[in-house]
This record gives C-alpha cells, sequence and structure tokens, in this order.
C-alpha cells in the first residue's frame, strides 16, 4: 500500500511532463490511462495453450522477444504443445512494433507498478509464464506475479556495473524481488555474476540473445531486395550507425565524410534509437550536402 502512495505521489508529480510530451508533438507517453488501471485488451486465452506474457521496455527488447517466440513456437510445435505468446511494451515505438510483430490483439503497455492495475493486466491476460526482456525489476509486478504461482523469467538478463552499484545501496529491498525470479539468462558472465551478488538464485549464461535473430548471409533474398532499393551495388561497403542518439549522428556523418574521401563506394545508414528524430537528422544531413532517403519512403517499404 505504501508503495502505491509513493507511485501516486510521483505520478502526480509527472503530470504536467506527461501533458508537455502530448502537447509539444514529443514522442509522448504509451497509453498512460490504460497503464495507471490496467484496462488492457487481448486476446482470450486458447484453450489448451500455455501463454506466455513476454514483456520488452522498448524496441530493442521487444525485437529480442519476438526472436525468443519464434524459437519457442517452433520447438512447442515440435514436441506437440501448443504455446499462446502475448507481449506488452512501455514504449509508444516498442508497442507499435510489438503490434507489428505479435498481431494487435496480442500486444498491450505494461501496467504501471500499482497493485490494482497489475493485478487486473495478471486477471486478463492469464499468464503461464511471464518472460521479462533483461531487466525490468518491478516491486508489485514482480511480487503479484509471483504470489500466483506463475514462474519468472528474466531473458537476455543486463545488469550493468553502475545499475549493480545502485541496486547494491537497496539490497534487501532488491534480494526480495529477485527472490520472485525463477531463473536469470544472463547474456554475459559479469552480468550474471552482479545477479548472483544482489541475491539472484538460479542464474545461467547463454550469450547475448540479440545476435540469435540476426541474418549472416549477405546473398540472402531479403538482403539482396532491400540492397536494391537502397541503390547499393553489391561491392559497396556500409558505414552502419545504429540505436544513435544525440550527437552520435553528427559523429557518424563527419566520420563517413572523411572515410569516403579514400572509400568512394562507402554508404552511410542511420537507425536511430527513436524514430520520432528522423526529421532532425535528416535536417542535420542536409547541413551536410548528404543525399538521403527515409526507409519507409523507398519503393516496397
Amino acid at each position: 500500500m505504501l508503495l502505491n502512495v509513493v507511485y501516486l505521489l510521483a505520478a502526480i508529480l509527472m503530470l504536467p511532463w506527461v501533458a508537455w510530451r502530448r502537447l509539444s508533438g514529443a514522442r509522448p507517453v504509451a497509453a498512460p490511462w490504460t497503464r495507471l488501471t490496467g484496462g488492457v485488451t487481448v486476446a482470450a486465452k486458447p484453450t489448451g495453450a500455455t501463454r506466455i506474457w513476454l514483456h520488452g521496455v522498448s524496441v530493442g527488447e521487444v525485437q529480442l522477444l519476438a526472436v525468443l517466440a519464434a524459437e519457442l513456437r517452433r520447438q512447442a510445435e515440435a514436441d506437440g504443445r501448443a504455446i499462446d505468446c502475448v507481449i506488452s511494451s512501455s514504449t509508444t515505438t516498442g508497442l507499435e512494433v510489438a503490434a507489428t510483430r505479435f498481431g494487435t490483439e496480442h500486444a498491450f503497455p505494461c501496467p504501471l507498478d500499482f497493485t490494482w492495475a497489475v493485478d487486473r493486466v495478471l486477471d486478463r491476460v492469464g499468464p503461464d509464464l511471464l518472460v521479462l526482456g533483461e531487466l525490468e525489476l518491478w516491486p508489485n509486478l514482480l511480487r503479484l506475479t509471483h504470489r500466483r504461482a506463475i514462474p519468472i523469467l528474466v531473458a537476455n538478463g543486463r545488469m550493468s556495473e553502475p545499475s549493480a552499484a545502485g541496486y547494491a545501496r537497496i539490497r534487501p529491498v532488491v534480494r526480495r524481488m529477485l527472490a520472485a525470479i525463477s531463473l536469470v539468462i544472463a547474456r554475459s558472465q559479469a552480468d550474471a555474476d552482479r545477479f548472483t551478488c544482489l541475491g539472484a538464485a538460479a542464474v545461467t549464461v547463454t550469450g547475448s540473445m540479440k545476435f540469435d535473430g540476426v541474418r549472416g548471409d549477405r546473398r540472402a533474398a531479403d538482403v539482396e531486395r532491400l540492397r536494391g532499393l537502397a541503390g547499393f551495388a553489391a561491392d559497396d561497403v556500409v558505414f552502419l550507425a545504429g540505436s544513435t542518439q544525440e550527437p552520435e549522428e553528427r559523429l557518424a556523418a563527419l566520420a563517413y565524410l572523411a572515410a569516403r574521401d579514400r572509400h568512394p563506394g562507402l554508404r552511410l545508414v542511420i537507425v536511430p534509437r527513436h524514430v520520432e528524430r528522423s526529421a532532425e537528422i535528416a535536417a542535420l544531413l542536409d547541413g551536410l550536402s548528404l543525399r538521403w532517403s527515409f526507409r519507409s519512403r523507398l519503393a516496397d517499404a
């Protein structure tokens, strides 16, 4: 109950910021009312199927969990079992990708960590397993899910050194949260050691799952199609600046210009972390006299 009061006070203090983002045209907060009330809409659970609730905070985690879901479906089909994956996200862009990858009836906003919102979503979703992408430690979500005897798994567990140091300051609280987690699948031994140090009981290391969905064959049909759409020649070298934030696009563009003088076939691809910044990046490229195109404007986008 005390935690709900703390959350409510924080929510009241954040209201002006939420309103400003919505009115100013900045990236809006994803479905604030639905997340506050837990009034999500999700497809009915198929009879006899194991329902897996996947949660990824934003685009990167959602993409990772989509790869995991595909592998889980493949294994379930091979074993003659039925699974049904639904996914939640906390950001507008994450929800858009989730709806594209899983379908709108299987994607929904993650509830804010109020007891009533979490309980309502658990009632509506009815999961048999909760899978959290990388690191999402929300006390009520973990406690209420664990209280229903629903296993909780952390996939591609990530615990940076600064995060571990911060959590260590409230170690007893973090230890109780981690006690609700059935298994942490860490991306590296260093991450695993930090989880263990903070109190996680079951931790294993698999390597980064983000590489599992990467296509390594440059001659694959979809790769050739994308190359053709972009107007790249087969022997062009691509300078990729991925998941960028300000001022990384300017640094990448300047580095590209410097390298292009020595490598005329060099091409630049910028993938911003937040797609809403595309117009801003386009203006930057215009200022550097670089020709550019949005992926969405290419033929067959």
